[in-house]
């Protein structure tokens, strides 16, 4: 078995690298994908088909597991979840090659959520501190169809620098394959290994300067694949565990999607409308620095899919303290470095001879 792992690894990582590679030599803006120019200080034509290449290479991951014969048959469960995750990906190619309004993307990812509930991935519990799990009985549809379509955007907006999303997912990804590892769930733990493998395939071709971008293909595919296999995570475990780690693991994009949409309301615009308010926009002016913008935020969401790896060993009435107690920490040591970086440029500047 582990033998086929690190071969299901090796060979995943190097057909991403190379497929990818592949795509961007052939891309141009009638082929795989407009470009985009001026996104994030770019100027040069980046393509924007790097989705394309990550789902081609999942279905050769899929494939190569099935060559590999596992003997634990992974993703016999999820065979109907190909029409929902078909609608995705060509919704997404549509938008990077024509572009879809935000009523139409909202309408079809409603439609994928609900083929998904259908389908029995189901959201049923919720916990919350302090008063314990709560049954939805009734509200399980409009619950599962609001988790689906928040990653689903989460993950689109928060595509915003080079690399970014990639490395959040790919944290992400290996959160995961270590909760499914400890809860002795081979099929899942496959999964996550095929994900992270394509994902770290790509990211040498997505990091700064990126050669690709993930497009809204890209980024709605993998918000579709982590909205569904995190509700598969909530039923396969104890009611205690609803969705609480998956809500931790993805907390950067879902806090930035949230706010996003009450601060538009609350500016009076479309909540739909697109802007340059979003934090990955303000650590860019922040720091002046693509690169570093970029590692921060994507560190800071590594930072939280380890405490939500950590949860597996918390009690539930402790997990709330232990997050808060993080963001504590993460917004003092941020105060604390801005305000050293500036003093450290006030020294610098006052030494200066005058001229």
């Amino acid at each position: 078995m582990l033998f086929k792992i690190v071969a299901l690894i090796i060979m995943s990582t190097g057909f991403s690298f190379f497929f990818t590679y592949l795509v961007i030599r052939l891309s141009s803006k009638k082929v795989v994908g407009q470009g985009e120019r001026n996104r994030a200080l770019h100027s040069d034509f980046v393509p924007r088909s790097g989705g394309i290449a990550l789902i081609v290479s999942f279905l050769f991951g899929l494939g190569l597991m099935k060559i590999l014969n596992f003997s634990h048959k992974p993703l016999t469960e999820f065979i109907l979840l190909y029409l929902p995750l078909s609608i995705i990906v060509f919704l997404g190619v549509y938008d990077d090659l024509k572009g879809a309004n935000a009523i139409q993307k909202l309408f079809f990812q409603c439609v994928c959520a609900l083929f998904v509930y259908h389908f029995s991935f189901q959201i049923r519990y919720l916990s919350f501190p302090f008063i314990g799990s709560i049954r939805l009985g009734r509200l399980a549809p409009f619950v599962t169809v609001i988790w689906i379509v928040l990653l689903i955007n989460a993950f689109n907006l928060i595509d915003g620098l080079d690399g970014l999303l990639s490395r959040i997912a790919l944290y992400a990804s290996l959160s995961f394959l270590f909760v499914f590892y400890h809860r002795h769930d081979m099929v899942m733990v496959l999964v996550f290994v095929l994900i992270a493998s394509i994902l770290a395939g790509f990211l040498y071709w997505n990091l700064y300067p990126a050669k690709v971008f993930l497009g809204d293909t890209g980024s709605m595919f993998l918000g579709f694949v982590f909205a569904v296999f995190s509700i598969y995570s909530s039923q396969k475990s104890s009611v205690a565990f609803s969705l609480s780690i998956p809500l931790v693991i993805l907390i950067i994009p879902i806090v930035e999607t949230v706010t996003s949409f009450l601060r538009r309301l609350a500016n009076g615009k479309s909540p739909f409308k697109a802007d340059f308010e979003h934090i990955h926009y303000k650590l860019l002016n922040r720091f002046e620095s693509h690169k570093r913008a970029s590692f921060v935020l994507s560190s800071l969401s590594g930072l939280f899919s380890a405490l939500g790896t950590i949860f597996i060993f918390v009690g539930v009435k402790y997990r709330t303290l232990l997050v808060l107690i993080v963001i504590v920490g993460v917004t003092l040591l941020f105060f604390y470095g801005s305000r050293k970086g500036r003093e450290n440029f006030h020294n610098a500047k006052s030494s200066q001879p005058f001229s």
